[in-house]
């Protein structure tokens, strides 16, 4: 996960298919942005990524089975103007 300039973010990441039944919260890694989540079987999920500062988005991955690395780009929450 890293910002609009492809900064790293630390940043909490859910697959929002799976059902978390014991309140698990999962973090990127905070220097790297890294985040890894194994898969069984291929198909499509989605990636809900939270950032205090960039709020939440959710991202529709298709993978195969295994390892499928992706680049999520978050950018950050707009103020309102005054």
């Amino acid at each position: 996960v890293v910002d609009a300039e492809g900064q790293p973010l630390e940043a909490v990441v859910s697959v929002v298919e799976y059902d978390y039944r014991e309140g698990e919260s999962f973090r990127t890694h905070p220097t790297t942005g890294r985040y890894d989540y194994f898969l069984h079987s291929g198909g499509s999920f989605t990636l809900r990524v939270t950032h205090e500062s960039y709020g939440w988005r959710e991202f529709r991955v298709v993978c195969d089975a295994g390892r499928c690395p992706v680049s999520l780009n978050l950018t950050p929450i707009s103020s309102p103007a005054n």
